[in-house]
């Protein structure tokens, strides 16, 4: 199972964006059997929130950071081993 995990809060348009574009991106790639999109809000944990307050959202896959501020398709290639991610 892929673990793929948004750190965000409440009321931040960045994260709800990364977060559509997140759930299209495991559409368009046929991962929705494959891959467990978790949700973290960073005002519920005071390490989350002092590691993530200032980059929010950002994206990890299997506990690596892959992207923040907006969503790295290439890069979140990369970490899932689908090829460079430069096609």
């Amino acid at each position: 199972m892929i673990d793929i995990v948004l750190f965000h809060k409440e009321d931040c348009g960045l994260c709800d964006q990364v977060l559509e574009e997140l759930e299209a991106f495991i559409r368009d790639h046929g991962l929705e059997k494959q891959a467990c999109l978790r949700l973290m809000d960073i005002l519920d944990n005071t390490e989350w929130y002092n590691q993530y307050s200032e980059r929010i959202p950002v994206v990890m896959v299997n506990n690596q950071v892959v992207c923040h501020f907006f969503l790295d398709e290439p890069a979140l290639l990369r970490a899932l081993g689908m090829g460079s991610g430069q096609d």
